[in-house]
């Protein structure tokens, strides 16, 4: 909790500043598998509430700087728990973020 402040500024300081660089040169910005870090696999992260509230946070971010893709967990693939443990929360920010960028 006490580094929660400081993850949240990263995130605004990152985004903006990687989609202003983006804009600068012409391109999409993209956040990719793993774009800000790779947790240990098998560590579970990603189903965690926190890892769940980092990529929601990441999330309204990549939206807010109109990203033209965003991958929303450090570890992607289909072979991943998360797609097993829990898929609705996929599907569902898989749609806000896809359904921004259809304004």
């Amino acid at each position: 909790e006490e580094f929660w402040p400081k993850v949240q500024q990263m995130v605004e300081t990152g985004f903006a500043a990687n989609a202003k660089e983006a804009a600068k040169r012409g391109i999409p910005a993209v956040l990719d598998e793993g774009g800000w870090f790779y947790p240990p696999l098998g560590s579970r992260f990603d189903e965690m509430p926190q890892g769940l509230a980092l990529f929601e946070l990441m999330a309204d971010h990549a939206i807010k700087y109109d990203y033209w893709g965003f991958m929303p967990t450090t570890y992607c693939g289909p072979e991943q728990p998360i797609w097993h443990i829990n898929p609705e929360w996929l599907k569902n920010i898989n749609k806000r973020f896809i359904e921004s960028n259809n304004k």
